[in-house]
């Protein structure tokens, strides 16, 4: 009946959204999977209200609070889980900082100053750099997770987003808005700009996340998800859910 197909399509509907909700989530630095050196698995969540970290072992449910900078926002981490990486927003207007935690022992090895304003990040899978972002600055942040140093500062275009590192950690992607919305492709052994992706030309982008093969790009907008081609930079499709009004 129309009824019922017009109720089939509103199930539709809200399961697009759900799904695009996800792939905000999962690019939007709320939550990072590491594994532990072969051991434990843990989710690490920022908890701006108390100024820390959570890490939860997803197999015990214990939580370890890890106390960061003031607001953090913002977390990624290593593929063997020895390297967290949690952004801050610290004293805005002012600062912001970046923690970089031992994954072993859950603490805090180095307190890194970043831009004002930072709104993620993306550690290569070795965990040996951190990029953080800064939509105030407009600038990325380059740290050596070694030493707690910074290696290098990129000034970008537009006001900055989210940070997704490549499987392969060849590229961190940073979304960049201007005039329309951009991803900033960099190259991780240069940390030189190779190419600016578009992502939209009036709808601005929150977020960027990568498929597990590294082939396409998902970036986040106010009103849906861009799928990019990774290897040629071209934007496939657009998929427009209102994610802003439910």
């Amino acid at each position: 009946t129309g009824r019922g197909s017009r109720a089939a399509r509103e199930v539709v509907m809200r399961s697009k959204r759900a799904a695009v909700a996800v792939v905000l989530l999962a690019a939007a630095w709320t939550l990072q999977f590491a594994e532990a050196a072969g051991a434990a698995l843990y989710a690490y969540v920022p908890d701006s209200s108390d100024d820390r970290v959570w890490r939860y072992d997803l197999a015990t449910n214990e939580a370890i609070p890890i106390t960061v900078g003031f607001a953090p926002i913002a977390v990624d981490g290593s593929s063997d889980g020895s390297v967290v990486v949690v952004a801050s927003m610290e004293t805005y207007p002012n600062a912001g900082s970046a923690a970089v935690i031992d994954g072993a022992t859950a603490t805090v090895r180095w307190t890194v100053p970043v831009g004002v304003n930072p709104r993620g990040v993306g550690v290569t899978p070795d965990g040996a750099k951190a990029y953080v972002s800064s939509y105030q600055d407009r600038t990325l942040t380059v740290i050596d997770t070694a030493t707690g140093g910074v290696v290098k500062t990129i000034t970008l275009d537009g006001s900055l987003g989210g940070v997704a590192m490549s499987p392969n950690g060849q590229r961190v992607y940073v979304v960049q808005n201007a005039f329309g919305a951009t991803v900033a492709s960099i190259d991780t052994a240069t940390d030189e700009v190779t190419a600016v992706i578009l992502a939209s030309q009036v709808d601005p982008a929150l977020s960027v996340t990568t498929d597990p093969a590294g082939t396409r790009l998902f970036v986040g907008l106010y009103t849906g998800v861009a799928i990019v081609d990774a290897a040629t930079n071209l934007l496939l499709d657009v998929v427009q859910v209102d994610c802003i009004n439910g």
